[in-house]
Parts: structure tokens; sequence; C-alpha cells
């Protein structure tokens, strides 16, 4: 195999989880449906925006580069920015601006990063300190979504 080769075959998954989420951010502006504007529907449909940064943190982490501290700084920047944009083009687009949006991308994002980190354990020591990592990301979503398990609970009595 050429280098070539080892470019191109190291290129070609790039390209894929590009694609992948590019085709899945489609579903950022597309507008809303009246069943979902209740409080129960965006709830959930803010829960989505945690899902889909939790997967392109998880996919993307790994081709930064540098030393630890410069990777998260510099992932979460990108998240940020991916997130102010397509928050802006929502607004554009007939939908609202919500910075609670941008905080639920990079809450995703981090469970995404703690995530893909626990899979790439080279000590004990690490892993534990990874895992509390990954408690502490998941310990911030769960506070961030308990209104929604508040509208869950209240809806049905």
């Amino acid at each position: 195999m050429t280098v070539q080769d080892e470019q191109h075959a190291r290129f070609r998954p790039i390209m894929g989880l590009i694609m992948a989420f590019l085709s899945l951010s489609v579903l950022f502006f597309i507008p809303v449906p009246k069943i979902f504007q209740q409080s129960l529907g965006a709830a959930v449909l803010n829960t989505g925006h945690i899902l889909f940064f939790c997967l392109f943190g998880f996919a993307f982490f790994r081709f930064t580069s540098g030393t630890l501290l410069y990777r998260i700084i510099v992932f979460l920047m990108v998240v940020f920015a991916i997130s102010l944009g397509v928050e802006s083009i929502q607004s554009m687009v007939g939908r609202a601006f919500q910075w609670g949006d941008v905080l639920r991308n990079e809450l995703g994002a981090l469970l995404g990063l703690s995530v893909f980190r626990c899979f790439t354990v080279s000590s004990g020591r690490q892993l534990s300190l990874r895992l509390t990592w990954l408690l502490l990301v998941m310990i911030a979503i769960v506070i961030e979504r308990l209104p929604l398990v508040h509208e869950v609970m209240f809806q049905h009595t």
C-alpha cells in the first residue's frame, strides 16, 4: 500500500462522518411540528441537541491534536462556533435563537468526548479520572434536563 493509498484510507471515514452529520444537521432547520411546540415536545427536541452533539463529540474529538487540555479547549470552541452558526441560521428560517440550545450542544459535546476518552484508557488511574469526569458531565446534563423530568411526572397526574 502506497502512502497516497494510506492517506485516502484515513480520509474516507472522516468524509463519511462529515456527510452523516451534515445530513443529520438538516433536522435543526426543519420547522417544528405543532405537537412538539408544547412544553413536553420542546423538551424532547432540546434533548436531541445533547444527543446529536454527544455523537459529534465522540466521532470528531479523535481528530484533534496537541495536549489534552488544548484539544478540549479547541474542540469546545469549534462546537461553540458551530452552535452559534446553527442558531443564527435557525433565526433566519423562522425558528428562534436560543442560548439554551448552545449550552445543550456544549454539554452534549463534553459528554461525547468524555465517553471517547473513557474508551481510550491506558492506565487504571486515568480510567478513574475519566469516569469521574464522565459522571460529572452526566450530572450536569441531568440537572439541565430536570424540567423535562418535572414535566413528565406532573403531566400524567
